[in-house]
C-alpha cells in the first residue's frame, strides 16, 4: 500500500533515482541476503571438505600403523595369544593415540579466545567441536580395525618370513 507513495517521495527527491519496483523486505530477493546465503554455502562446502580430509588423513596413519605392526601381530597369533586379546592390546594403544590427538586438539581449541575478524566475534560451538572430536576418534577405531583383522588372518609362520 505504500509503494506509490514511497515512489513518488523518491522522483520528489530526485527525479532521476530509478524506481521502478518496490518489493517487500520478506519476499527473498534481497541482493545481500542472497550474497550472505551464497557465502554461507560456500564456506561449509569447504569445511566439509576440509572435515573430509581430515578424516582420510586419520584413517590412512591409522591404518598404516597398524599395518606396520603386522609381524608383532604374526608373534603375538604364534604364541598362542587369542585373536580377541590381540585385537584388544591394538586397539587400546590406538585408542591412546586417538586421545592424545583429541586432547591436544581439545586443549588448543580451549586456549583459544573467540576469534575476531573485522569486529565480528565469531564465537566457538562446543557441540559441534565435540561432534567432530567423536567422529575423529570413531574414524581412527574403524581404520585400526581393519589391518588388525587382516593381520589375524595370516599365518603366524609367514608374518615371521616377513620381518
Amino acid at each position: 500500500d505504500f509503494a506509490p507513495e514511497l515512489q513518488r517521495i523518491a522522483m520528489a527527491v530526485d527525479p532521476t533515482l530509478p524506481v521502478s519496483t518496490i518489493l517487500p523486505l520478506d519476499t527473498g530477493s534481497d541482493p545481500l541476503a542472497m550474497f550472505t546465503f551464497g557465502v554461507a554455502i560456500a564456506i561449509g562446502l569447504v569445511l566439509l571438505s576440509v572435515l573430509l580430509l581430515c578424516t582420510a588423513g586419520i584413517f590412512s596413519l591409522m591404518s598404516f600403523n597398524v599395518t606396520q605392526r603386522r609381524r608383532e601381530i604374526g608373534i603375538r597369533s604364534a604364541l598362542g595369544a587369542g585373536p580377541g586379546r590381540v585385537l584388544a592390546n591394538v586397539m587400546l594403544r590406538s585408542a591412546r593415540q586417538l586421545a592424545v590427538g583429541v586432547g591436544v586438539g581439545l586443549a588448543l581449541i580451549a586456549a583459544t579466545p573467540d576469534l575476531v575478524l573485522d569486529g565480528l566475534v565469531v564465537e566457538i560451538d562446543s557441540q559441534l567441536i565435540l561432534a567432530v572430536a567423536a567422529l575423529m576418534i570413531l574414524v581412527g577405531l574403524l581404520a585400526a580395525a581393519g589391518p588388525v583383522r587382516a593381520g589375524l588372518e595370516v599365518q603366524p609362520t609367514e608374518a615371521l618370513k616377513e620381518g
